[in-house]
């Protein structure tokens, strides 16, 4: 598959999380701030996207992340620009263009707009699949029902 071009596009805003997040278990009194990205690929074989943005509602995550940090600090946010629909339409793209769609890691933020690709492959790793889907244990991290929740009914 030869590449043409590629671009990296802010997708959504972390806000800030404590050190150890980022930092292998370092930086316990400092906060980091994060952003999320998607690459888009120009293809041989059409247009690949790897991650798909935030899921819309953000309420679950936010409610999530206030209750485990003690305040909005860590708060997901996804601001105009930055939704998928008006990243494609910069580059030019509509979601049908999109032939190819990579979802890594699987959660929120990966595959928040999987619903937009509906003429596109989606792709995940055989063992992300089956430790963050089929996985019968409970999630030792976070709860599923929040990073699968755009999912449901669409590829569950």
């Amino acid at each position: 598959m030869g590449i043409r071009h590629f671009w990296l596009a802010k997708v959504g805003d972390h806000g800030e999380v404590p050190g150890p997040e980022v930092y292998w278990m370092q930086w316990f009194d400092k906060w980091v701030r994060l952003s999320f990205y998607s690459l888009i690929i120009d293809t041989d074989d059409g247009y690949v996207l790897v991650g798909t943005g935030l899921v819309r509602d953000l309420t679950l995550r936010n409610k999530f992340l206030r209750e485990w940090a003690g305040s909005d600090r860590c708060r997901f946010t996804v601001n105009e620009d930055e939704k998928m629909e008006n990243v494609l339409k910069r580059l030019g793209l509509k979601p049908d263009d999109i032939s190819h769609v990579v979802i890594t890691p699987v959660q929120d933020y990966t595959v928040g707009n999987i619903d937009l690709f509906k003429r596109a492959k989606i792709y995940f790793s055989r063992r992300g699949w089956f430790e963050d889907v089929v996985n019968p244990r409970p999630s030792p991290f976070l709860n599923r029902d929040i990073y699968l929740q755009i999912c449901q009914g669409v590829l569950i």
